[in-house]
């Protein structure tokens, strides 16, 4: 298709449509940078409790030296030191991030213009709507020729 076969209503549509995504992606902008993370909801002074499988529990039973980190002490009695390592090791302590991605629906740009075109799902969305719009208005006002 050339540029040159296309009706007037038509080149204006192009314009349009064109114009209305340059300006929302300048509205966007994509130059200050991305945020894609966000603050970890488990996140607590950087660690946290869950509780411990049978795996784990064993584990920490097998491994003296991982009990002394966790502040475990070890007596003389088996069976003492077995309940108080049973005790102890009920929660197994985590390390977690402060920051995660985030879904891509909160991916936004550090400073847009205008808040709302900030998120990268609604910039993606409006563009979308401005090419179906458009596209549609395109075909609609597309000449018909006369087959006489």
């Amino acid at each position: 298709m050339n540029i040159n076969s296309l009706n007037l209503i038509q080149k204006i549509i192009i314009s349009i449509s064109v114009s209305l995504t340059v300006i929302a992606l300048f509205i966007h902008n994509p130059f200050s940078g991305y945020t894609t993370e966000t603050n970890n909801p488990l996140y607590d002074s950087g660690v946290y409790k869950v509780p411990c499988t049978k795996r784990e529990k064993d584990r920490y039973r097998a491994d003296f030296e991982t009990i002394q980190k966790m502040g475990v002490r070890i007596t003389e009695k088996e069976e003492e030191t077995q309940a108080y390592i049973d005790s102890s090791v009920a929660e197994c302590t985590k390390r977690v991030p402060y920051k995660i991605t985030a879904p891509f629906s909160e991916w936004r740009t550090n400073e847009p213009i205008i808040y709302w075109f900030g998120y990268l799902a609604n910039i993606s969305q409006l563009i979308v709507v401005i090419s179906l719009i458009f596209g549609a208005m395109f075909f609609i006002f597309k000449e018909q020729s006369n087959n006489k």
